[in-house]
């Protein structure tokens, strides 16, 4: 059976017999971070409706769709309903996710094969973009709490 060696691990390697080789641990390590942002319906949200969650504030945070979700937070109301979380990057909607089914209870975004996660500016607002052909209940008054995980490059 072969073995492989990542680029990093190789100049981990090399460190123990070449001079000036010196591997940085910064770059491969990062903070996970995580925004909660409230949303109340209306009740009138309806197929293709985008949802603005607001900005992260963030340069370069980058959205980790698995690791993101929507939670119902709120009421015994039913809440039936598909979305994707997108994202407004310099003027151009994006999608770091791919559609999910929520049905009361609490869902993880999934990612879109091959896609490389999202970075967003400071300023680019996150979405949730309603992608059901029949959208089921959607009670005014129903909360959810999406919490959408993101790395940053680390400033110092």
């Amino acid at each position: 059976m072969a073995n492989f060696d990542s680029a990093f691990k190789t100049s981990q390697t090399e460190a123990a017999y070449k001079r000036n080789v010196n591997p940085s641990y910064r770059d491969i390590q990062g903070t996970l971070h995580i925004a909660r942002i409230p949303y109340t319906f209306a009740g009138t949200e309806a197929t293709t409706d985008t949802i603005t969650l607001g900005a992260l504030g963030v340069p370069g945070a980058k959205v980790i769709p698995e690791l993101s979700r929507i939670r119902d937070t709120g009421g015994a109301q039913d809440l039936d309903v598909s979305m994707k979380l997108s994202a407004n990057v310099d003027g151009v909607a994006t999608d770091p996710s791919g559609v999910v089914a929520f049905d009361n209870a609490s869902i993880a975004f999934t990612e879109i094969a091959g896609a490389d996660l999202v970075e967003l500016g400071a300023d680019d607002d996150v979405t949730l973009t309603i992608s059901d052909g029949s959208i089921g209940a959607v009670t005014a008054d129903e909360t959810i709490m999406v919490e959408i995980a993101y790395v940053a490059p680390r400033t110092l």
